[in-house]
């Protein structure tokens, strides 16, 4: 099988409807082996292994920007939702190619090049972004292997805070995975802010909705639930109001760059074995296509603090803080 039949074949069961996790992992490892034969990336470079710091956030170094690939059921649920959004934004955009903006595509353009097999000739063109020219130049030598060319309006060296669109080539989609659990250390947020203004009216943004609420975690049901393959146990945590949501919404982003406090108020009547405070983060991709807690690196309960027992703290205050080290901030009331 040559290596575009590869791509296809191994495409297809990552967004396959009729697909086991099993095999979603499998083809998301040997993917990663597809593209790092045909890149030359190489993954044992230690420079390639440091974060970049940016005024807005870290750049993920390519060695671990590479890796996300391997998180199989994130790279299934973005690439099942972003050919949702390219047919929703077709109706939406009737007689042109959807020009889509990919901002942080990493060495392998994980989010466009798997896709490529099931795109129709100009049915759709990509624009990709990233700070590292290491990364460019990998996906560019993907881009050549595969014949992609077509599929390419733009890779460029860019830092999606500051990119300006050109305003007659505004795109249609907007695709971003610059996160990390609890929108922290990434610069999500600042480059939502800067590219969603200048898509085309009506334009689709990836993840749609990317929701952060704080919570209490249950220690010893999260252990029997890592430990223990037939328990079926629920309420291994819960989640606290109000929490946060991020979505294209001006009002959404401007509320997080404005660092808005909320205060939460703990139960008065908690188990007092709910004793880690945490941050959950869940991501509706598009549609019902959405990334729960702990099926993914970037939904995994970030801890905030253990709580006291008895508890002394009645609820918390919650703000988010862009800038060099984005994240959530709180304190215990």
């Amino acid at each position: 099988m040559d290596d575009r039949a590869e791509l296809r074949r191994l495409t297809e069961v990552l967004t396959g409807p009729e697909s086991s996790p099993g095999q979603w992992f499998a083809a998301s490892a040997a993917l990663y082996e597809l593209f790092l034969r045909i890149s030359g990336f190489n993954e044992k470079e230690e420079a390639f292994r440091r974060d970049v710091q940016m005024p807005s956030g870290k750049a993920l170094g390519p060695v671990w920007a590479a890796f996300c690939l391997k998180d199989a059921i994130r790279t299934r649920i973005f690439l099942r939702g972003i050919l949702k959004a390219l047919e929703a934004a077709r109706h939406r955009f009737p007689g042109t190619p959807i020009h889509v903006l990919y901002a942080g595509c990493g060495p392998f353009a994980t989010l466009m090049l798997p896709l490529v097999p099931l795109l129709k000739e100009n049915s759709a063109v990509f624009t990709l972004l990233d700070v590292w020219p290491e990364n460019v130049q990998s996906v560019k030598r993907l881009i050549d292997a595969f014949q992609a060319e077509s599929f390419v309006r733009e890779i460029a060296v860019a830092d999606a805070v500051r990119y300006r669109i050109d305003p007659n080539g505004r795109a249609h989609v907007l695709v971003m995975e610059l996160l990390q659990a609890g929108l922290s250390k990434e610069p999500q947020v600042a480059a939502l802010a800067n590219l969603a203004p200048q898509l085309l009216p009506g334009g689709i943004v990836l993840p749609e909705r990317i929701r952060v609420n704080a919570g209490l975690l249950h220690p010893g049901k999260d252990m029997r639930r890592m430990t223990d393959p037939d328990w079926a146990g629920q309420d291994v945590f819960r989640l606290l109001e109000p929490g946060f949501t991020l979505t294209a919404d001006p009002d959404d982003w401007q509320s997080f760059l404005r660092g808005e406090e909320r205060i939460i108020h703990l139960p008065a009547n908690r188990d007092p074995a709910y004793n880690r405070l945490c941050l959950f983060t869940a991501l509706q991709v598009y549609e019902n296509e959405c990334v729960e807690t702990w099926e993914s690196a970037l939904t995994q309960p970030l801890l905030l603090k253990n709580l006291e027992e008895p508890p002394q703290a009645t609820g918390i205050a919650l703000r988010y803080e862009c800038g060099v080290a984005p994240g959530f901030r709180f304190r215990l009331l």
